[in-house]
């Protein structure tokens, strides 16, 4: 496919809600609230048929436990939303809940990254108990958290042949660190100590991939090659640098602070490969020639989100042109053209990067997204094989509407709440 057919050209304008008419906000805020419902809608039709989305599982990437996951945001979101009386959010989220945890037996074997393994089975079961909202009996919250031990101990196991692998968000070390993160900031309590040593855990495995990676790369940069391809170093959210990056500076700033130096380096390293390209797009992986992908999993999207977030913590200082050629390049080239607008390769996922850096071209995004039915009708958008699940369906451009409705009741009142950039993602915005 080239790369002018993965999205279209972007014709839209920024929404600037405050600047609207009372009656214009109101239309915005049923345009939100009706993709909803009509996505809601859909997943309860087709999720159950699509053997593609695997009905049953617990993985939050394809699975029935990332609807869950979707149901479990517009849950806590119940009050801003304001959906129709006889659409029980509760009850959506218990049933999907209890389709892939009832007989959900965890395991280690099969990776430790909370997007795509076993792991993300276990946040939702301890969070939903956390939350009060599926209680666990005292031998089922025993297990999960025996389960969480086993894979923490696959995390600290080290191999030498594997050095500077096995890091990435996916399946990887820093999903795992994110899954520790996420059950932190429930409220389930997660030892300090334990996420400083996985931050500083990963750092080691970056070091040991420079030294191992057959380039050669500056002096103070951190590489981690893609264990299913020693040789490939990908640079994006999903496999990749930005992903890595990202789940480290969510951790406690005295957890990543030692590594300041190696981090922001490495930032720039990242920065060096984008300016490189033709387009000013971050390829998807160090040397390759292509660099048309700007979505979640690979290219741009990643190094707004990355940018956005090192930003807030204080970590680079000097990015602002940097960030903004970046979001740029999101908005110009976001309207991708898989759909439904997912998170990792759809519109979903690019409008989520744009909330830090314009909320206006966010929104405006969010609503071009929320037409997905007309522009499938068109033949704009073509519809993937997991339309109904979280990274790749509906059920993730479902947060997406809720959060933009949570982003309008900011423009409206000063109060503070807690944004995502993608669901997994959390930054506050005043």
């Amino acid at each position: 496919m080239s790369s002018q057919a993965r999205y279209i050209r972007n014709e839209l304008e920024p929404v600037e809600f405050a600047t609207l008419g009372v009656g214009e906000q109101e239309r915005v805020r049923r345009t939100l609230r009706q993709a909803i419902v009509d996505a809601i809608e859909f997943i309860e039709t087709h999720h159950a048929q699509c053997k593609r989305e695997h009905p049953g599982s617990c993985n939050i990437y394809k699975g029935t436990g990332g609807i869950a996951w979707a149901y479990m945001r517009l849950h806590a979101q119940a009050s801003v939303i304001q959906l129709p009386y006889n659409i029980d959010v509760k009850q959506l989220l218990l049933r999907h809940a209890d389709a892939c945890l009832t007989t959900f037996s965890p395991s280690p074997s099969r990776g430790i990254g909370f997007i795509n393994t076993d792991a993300g089975g276990v946040v939702l079961a301890l969070v939903l108990h956390q939350l009060g909202l599926r209680p666990l009996s005292v031998s089922e919250l025993e297990r999960y958290r025996s389960a969480l031990a086993d894979m923490s101990l696959a995390f600290d196991k080290t191999d030498p042949e594997d050095e500077g692998m096995d890091a990435e968000l996916f399946n990887g070390r820093a999903g795992f660190l994110h899954a520790l993160l996420l059950l932190k900031k429930h409220g389930v309590t997660v030892d300090s100590a334990d996420i400083a040593s996985k931050v500083q855990r990963i750092i080691e495995s970056g070091r040991a991939g420079a030294k191992a990676y057959p380039l050669r790369t500056p002096a103070g940069r951190l590489i981690w090659r893609w264990s299913a391809s020693p040789h490939k170093v990908y640079l994006g959210a999903a496999h990749g640098i930005c992903g890595i990056l990202s789940t480290v500076l969510q951790a406690p700033q005295d957890a990543w602070s030692p590594y300041a130096d190696e981090l922001r380096q490495t930032i720039q390293c990242l920065l060096d490969f984008q300016r490189a390209t033709d387009n000013g797009n971050l390829p998807s992986s160090i040397g390759s020639p292509r660099d048309e992908l700007v979505q979640w999993c690979h290219g741009e999207t990643g190094l707004v989100l990355l940018l956005s977030l090192a930003r807030k913590v204080g970590l680079c200082v000097d990015i602002e042109h940097a960030l903004a050629q970046a979001a740029e390049c999101v908005w110009e080239r976001g309207l991708l053209t898989k759909g439904p607008p997912s998170l990792c390769h759809g519109a979903a996922g690019n409008a989520y990067a744009l909330l830090e850096t314009d909320p206006g071209r966010a929104l405006a995004m969010a609503l071009h997204a929320a037409d997905w039915r007309q522009l499938e009708r068109e033949g704009t958008l073509l519809r993937g094989d997991a339309p109904s699940s979280l990274m790749c369906g509906l059920a993730g451009a479902i947060c997406l509407w809720a959060d933009m409705l949570g982003v309008i009741e900011v423009f409206e009142a000063d109060f503070r709440i807690v944004l995502p950039l993608v669901p997994f993602y959390e930054v506050e915005r005043l």
